[in-house]
């Protein structure tokens, strides 16, 4: 089971954090004295979620995506062309979202009232858990022993490296300096 949680810190910064306990969102008053239910479903848990400003955030996790316009207040569960497991989501503006998952990579360019399933080459994704981008067409994904770089916003693939390891999740800071995680 899993949980969101929203909390307000002292210097109005807002911080998320998933927690594996139970099909809810959930949010705490200012004051930190109690928590409260923002979204229930018995049916989806989420795994991830970011906030690209203090009003619009993305959440995602087994075959849901959710979406917030009020700073979490609010979640809206989005249209999914997948019922794949979704492992990642990365807003890089209002329009431009992607999420990765296993087997399975996910654009939306219209800030997710549609989804397209993005290829690898003629073959589905493989198993993915992690993915950054650093503007709309530049962005890495990993995964199952698999690190993945695009140019062209998911039309095409280069530098697909090959480990021995799994990875779940990467970050750059530029178009040549990252890091990532995995065993």
């Amino acid at each position: 089971m899993n949980l969101l949680i929203r909390k307000y810190l002292p210097s109005k910064t807002n911080l998320i954090v998933p927690l594996i306990i139970f099909f809810s969102l959930f949010k705490n008053s200012e004051s930190f004295s109690q928590w409260y239910v923002q979204y229930y479903s018995p049916n989806h848990f989420t795994v991830d979620v970011r906030f690209i400003n203090k009003k619009i955030g993305w959440a995602c996790g087994s075959s849901a995506i959710l979406k917030t316009t009020n700073g979490g207040n609010n979640w809206f569960q989005q249209n999914n062309p997948t019922s794949g497991y979704l492992t990642q989501i990365h807003p890089v503006n209002d329009s431009v979202v992607y999420i990765c998952g296993w087997y399975v990579i996910l654009k939306t360019t219209d800030g997710g009232n549609n989804w397209n399933i993005v290829r690898v080459g003629q073959d589905q994704a493989p198993q993915l858990d992690g993915l950054w981008f650093i503007n709309e067409e530049t962005g890495w994904f990993c995964g199952d022993r698999v690190v993945m770089r695009t140019t062209n916003g998911g039309n095409t693939f280069i530098d697909s490296t090959r480990l021995s390891n799994s990875t779940y999740d990467i970050h750059f800071k530029n178009d040549s300096t990252g890091v990532i995680a995995g065993y």
